[in-house]
């Protein structure tokens, strides 16, 4: 599953035992709490949220701005 927000949903349903579809009722802001309060309080998911984020922006981008990353990476203009 690539989507990082989707990814979480599942993770709390387990975490709550609840189906995906309650997780799925509960608001947006009450989600987005959730998702705050794991991002500020585990390391493990924190870390692996911004691994999967990261992938998800690359993937959108041209390989025009991959290069231009890269280099940027590799200390080049």
């Amino acid at each position: 599953m690539s989507h990082p927000f989707k990814r979480y949903c599942f993770v709390l349903a387990e975490r709550l035992s609840k189906s995906i579809n309650e997780i799925m009722s509960y608001s947006s802001a009450e989600l987005s709490g959730w998702m705050a309060y794991d991002l500020t309080n585990d390391e493990r998911w924190s870390s692996e949220y911004e691994k999967e984020k990261e992938l998800e922006m690359s993937r959108s981008m041209t390989m025009e701005d991959r290069a231009k990353q890269m280099r940027q990476l590799l200390g080049g203009k």
